[in-house]
């Protein structure tokens, strides 16, 4: 299962092509298109988290435009989504209300050559999932529905439908076993940003452990 590091530093940037670390691009890492030389892929996030009823679409549509000419290497583009703790945003569950927020801006993503990702959240599991329509799944959510039967078959059904499965969030040698297991080609956390010259190598050993 391939890593994507959320923050990039030298030492990860000098061993990302030999052990195949991605970068999880963020609107508000400020990372620029001059970082992407130095990661085999990367994948673009879309700030919603932090941002919240604060984003513009139009503002991030325009971000990712600067990265096109290394959208070859590009896994997927998160498409906008909703997320609350409470699990509800203005009295529909969070999966319905990512799925009000995304559905309208695939085609954008799409017209500017990435592949679209769609969040999975609480309470998806109640709902038809649009597979025609995108690219791959981002598992996220809270942490107890991340870990669910619910979402282990909703990644399930992704895999049968071909669609790349990523894991949102994974700091740790256990919750990378366990994305691991459930089939994801690929997860993303911030582990190695701090003290990277003792957690890179504790990351590397994270398949193996």
């Amino acid at each position: 299962m391939m890593y994507l590091t959320g923050a990039s530093n030298n030492a990860i940037r000098a061993v990302a092509y030999k052990y195949n670390i991605g970068l999880m691009l963020n609107p508000s890492s400020r990372y620029d298109i001059s970082h992407l030389r130095d990661y085999p892929v990367f994948a673009c996030d879309n700030g919603c988290f932090s941002q919240g009823d604060t984003f513009n679409t139009s503002v991030w549509l325009d971000w990712l435009k600067t990265f096109v000419p290394y959208q070859h290497k590009c896994l997927f583009v998160v498409a906008p989504d909703r997320f609350d703790p409470s699990g509800y945003w203005q009295g529909q569950t969070i999966a319905q209300a990512t799925l009000e927020r995304s559905i309208p801006v695939v085609s954008s993503i799409k017209a500017l050559g990435y592949k679209v990702a769609l969040v999975a959240q609480n309470g998806l599991e109640d709902l038809q999932v649009p597979w025609p329509l995108i690219d791959a799944l981002f598992i996220g959510g809270d942490t107890s529905w991340k870990l669910s039967p619910m979402a282990l078959l909703i990644a399930r059904e992704a895999i049968a439908q071909g669609k790349w499965v990523h894991c949102g969030r994974v700091n740790s040698a256990k919750r990378y076993r366990t994305a691991a297991q459930i089939g994801c080609d690929s997860a993303d956390g911030t582990y190695i940003k701090y003290g990277p010259d003792v957690n890179l190598p504790k990351m590397l050993k994270w398949g193996a452990a």
